[in-house]
Parts: C-alpha cells; structure tokens; sequence
C-alpha cells in the first residue's frame, strides 16, 4: 500500500454502490416470487396449488424448511455477500487513509465488471436450488401428482429462474456503466483489466431475446396446455409446436440483428487495433446509415484525416528540419533568447565551377555533397536552419537546448570535412571538379523563434553570433585553413586547437580572436 495521494478509491460513493445492486436482487427475486407462484396458480388448479401451500406449512412445522431455506436462499446470499469482498476491502483500505496497491485495485475493478453476471448467475442457482427442493417436500406429502405436472412447474420455475438472471444481469449492467465505470476507470481504459466476462453483442441479444420471446412464449404454452375447451384439454401438440415456431421466428430475428451490429463491431475493433499500430490505410465497409454506419464513416475520416497529417508531417520534415518541426508542433512557437553555436560552411569558387559544369551536374554534385552533410549534422544534434546557394548554415542549441553545443558544432565541422575528402575524391573519379569548403563557428546569444510574414514565417535565429559565424567562414580562403573557431567556441571545446590571433571581419570596429581546429 502506499500513502495517500490522487487515487480513484478515494472517489467512489461506496454506499450507493452497494445500496443499487442489493435492490437489484431483492427486486429481482420478488419478481420472481410472485411469478412462481402465479404460475403454479395458473396451471395447476386450485387443488394442486393447495398442496405447494400444504407442503410449505408442513415443511414449518417439521423443520424441514430450515436446510431448504439454507441452501435455496442462504448459500446463494452468502455468495452475493461474499463477492462484495474485494470493493469492501478497497474501501477499508481508503478509510484507513492509503491507497490500494495496483493488484488490489484491479482485483475491485474486474468484481465491478464481473458484476452484473455473476450477481444475476448467483440469482439463477438460487431459485433453481430452492425449485427442486420445494418439489421434493411436495412429493413428501402427496404421490399422486403426475410427472407431467412435475415437469411443467420444474420448466416454469426454471424460466423465472433465468428471468431472474436476465434482469439482474441488464439492470447491474445498465447501474455499472451508467453510474460507477468513470469512478473505477477515469481514464477509460476498461479493456486492459483482465479476467473479465464479457458476453459478445450476439450473446446480449440472445439473452435478450430468451427474456422477451422465450420466456413469454414457453409459459403462454405451458398455461394453454392446462387450458380446456368444451371440457376437453387443449392439444398439447398444437401448444407446443405454435411455441416452438414463434421461438424460432424470434431467434432468427435476433440472430439477424446481433449480427448486424457485432459484424461493423468487430470490424470496427480491427481498424481501430491497425490504426494504432500505424496502418491508416485500413478501411471499415460502411453496411448501414443508422448508428453502426455513422460509427463507421466516422472511423474511416479518422483515419483519413490522420493520413493527411502524417502526409504533412513527413512533407514538413523534408522542407524543414524534423527537430524544428517537432518543435513548432509541440510549443506555443514563442521568441527565445539562446545559448548556441552558429557553423556557417561554404563551398570555395563555386562560381567559377558553376560556369564549367551542366546544369544536372551541378544539382547532382550539390545534391550529394548536402545529403551527406545533413546527415551529419542531425547525427551531431545539430539543426540545419537553410541552404543558401552553395553555402549551408547549421545551428547546435536550437530549439533543442543543449549545454555542449559547441562541442557539438565543432564535431559536425570535423564530420563534414572528412567527408568532403571522400566524396571529393568520388567526384574526381567521375570526372567532376574537387570539392574544397571552408566553416566557420561561433558560440553566443541569439533570438530564436519563427520569423517572417503573417503568411509565410520559418523557424531561425538572428543576432551579431549569426554575422560573426558567417564572417569566420568568410576568413577561411584568406586563412588558408578549413575550420575557424572563435574564442567563445575554443573555451568550450576540449579538443586540439590552433590560436591564429587577431583578425579584423567586416561589421566589427574591434578585432576578434580566431582559432584553428586541428584535424
């Protein structure tokens, strides 16, 4: 058990709980009571009807009742009674001031479920116990009553019986969900609890039918087939055989329209299982316009709709990086002041080779070169904010905050020149010009969020860290070097550097301190 916190236990009315299935049962059974007996009444004449009362009075007075009360009544309270244990025990560990362990609560869960069958099977056996019984202390007293009669009042007592079942079984139904489902599942997931009896939506239409069209139509026969005419009995066979017809028309019928609503059900169930897995291909046939139909539609512009958001989230991801996608479409997209380290990298005399080579070259061996270089990036954590002709500008910090950026960017950087040798030297072999670059980096404040139009914006980053990154760059051909770190950025890097001094860029009066990683 653990200490008190938000739990569920702590909210469901107990009391109520247990107040509404108790009137269920008594309910239930008085029903069935009276429907016993008026039966008997019914079929079996007065005479005949005196003798169950003659057997009751007898059963009184020579003690006999006492076992048949035990076993037809007490053993089936007693169970009633005893399943109430898992909620009580969950009550009392509530009351105590704890929260029930997750066994504990699960075990009270899957009684609530359990519930409205077992409670209504508790009710069948009863009166199925206490029906044989009775007609044992009416055999005591009286030998003359023919098997017939036996037989017809055992059938009548076994239909109140399974009526008894239906009620219960529908009425705590009907209570559970209406009224205790959102205290025991507040976060809907009822399916996970396991044990659970869950009759299928053919099996709640067959007990449905057995209750309006089986029961009625079996005692409507027994009562005729006692029923005389002109002083002669009515055919049992014309009873029985008219019953026997209506039953089957009325099970055709239900079985018919269990169907028509446990098939979309099932296939309903399916799409939803593969929609979850990834599937938004699925489809659901659409077999009706009434609510099963509707349901369907439903599911199926669901999955529509998914479809059309993954489409966009993939579309989205190829023209922007997957981390600012991400990001946009999990924050309220506010400006941010960050920590991050700027590479700006560019291919040396790209102009003049652009002049020497056909335009499908050209894209072809930009293409290549960016594809490897995006990938680095994104391995390194790093976000590719835009292409800007031949140049590529990355950002490490943003808008995925991270203390080593700058080692980070500086990695990438290291990355990316080791590929350009190899694919350089790919592009040779075919024939096409070397591939020579030069990066710059430089770690500092910027402002960081989507900028733009009100109809066109794109997440970047601007400030003086943007400019003096570029200009870094811009130094390398000057230099002679590949990669240029500024100071911020060395401070920050553990690896071999190279100080270069000071050097003047455009944009700044003071001079900055420039560093050379060594590869």
């Amino acid at each position: 058990m653990k200490e008190l916190s938000a739990h569920p236990a702590q909210n469901v009315p107990y009391l109520r709980l247990y107040l509404l299935i108790t009137l269920v049962n008594v309910g239930s059974n008085a029903l069935t009571f009276l429907g016993i007996n008026m039966l008997r009444l019914y079929m079996s004449g007065a005479w005949q009807y005196g003798l169950f009362q003659q057997a009751q009075k007898q059963a009184i007075e020579n003690g006999t009742i006492i076992p048949f009360l035990l076993i037809s009544f007490g053993v089936p309270t007693l169970a009633g009674i005893s399943y109430f244990a898992p909620i009580i025990r969950v009550q009392w560990i509530s009351h105590r001031g704890y929260n029930p362990s997750a066994r504990i609560w699960n075990t009270a869960c899957r009684w609530l479920l359990n519930a409205p069958f077992l409670q209504g099977l508790i009710a069948f056996l009863g009166w199925t116990i206490g029906s044989i019984l009775s007609f044992q202390q009416l055999g005591r007293i009286e030998s003359s009553v023919g098997v017939d009669f036996y037989a017809a009042n055992a059938l009548g007592s076994v239909l109140f019986s399974f009526f008894t079942f239906v009620n219960v079984y529908y009425s705590l139904e009907w209570i559970v969900r209406r009224f205790f489902i959102k205290y025991f599942f507040p976060d809907g997931r009822v399916s996970h609890i396991t044990g659970v009896i869950n009759p299928s939506v053919r099996m709640r239409f067959l007990l449905l039918f057995a209750a309006i069209c089986v029961f009625p139509v079996t005692l409507y026969a027994l009562i005729l087939s006692n029923v005389t005419f002109d002083g002669a009995p009515f055919p049992v066979s014309i009873a029985s055989g008219s019953a026997a017809s209506l039953v089957f028309l009325g099970f055709l019928a239900t079985w018919f329209i269990a169907s028509s609503y446990q098939t979309p059900l099932r296939e309903m169930t399916h799409a939803a299982a593969e929609i979850g897995q990834g599937n938004l291909k699925i489809r659901v046939p659409v077999r009706s316009n009434d609510e099963s139909g509707i349901l369907a539609e439903t599911v199926n512009r669901m999955a529509v709709e998914l479809e059309e958001k993954q489409r966009l989230h993939e579309t989205f991801g190829r023209i922007v990086d997957p981390t600012v996608r991400d990001h946009l479409m999990q924050s309220d997209n506010s400006a941010q002041k960050l920590e991050v380290s700027v590479l700006f990298s560019d291919i040396r005399g790209f102009t003049t080779l652009s002049e020497a080579m056909a335009p499908e070259d050209i894209t072809n061996w930009l293409n290549r070169y960016f594809a490897g270089v995006s990938r680095i990036i994104r391995d390194h954590g790093g976000m590719i904010d835009k292409f800007i002709g031949d140049a590529v500008m990355a950002i490490f910090g943003a808008p995925v905050q991270r203390d080593d950026h700058a080692r980070r960017a500086v990695q990438a950087a290291i990355a990316m020149e080791r590929f350009r040798k190899e694919i350089s030297d790919q592009f040779l072999s075919e024939g096409l010009p070397e591939l020579r670059t030069g990066t710059g980096i430089h770690s500092g404040a910027v402002v960081a969020g989507p900028i733009g139009s009100s109809d066109r914006m794109e997440y970047t980053v601007v400030g003086d860290t943007v400019n003096l990154a570029s200009r870094l760059e811009g130094l390398t051909p000057k230099l002679q070097k590949k990669i240029l770190i500024s100071e911020s950025t060395a401070s920050s890097y553990d690896g071999p550097v190279r100080k270069l001094g000071f050097a003047r860029v455009k944009g700044r009066k003071e001079r900055i301190l420039v560093y050379e990683v060594l590869l």
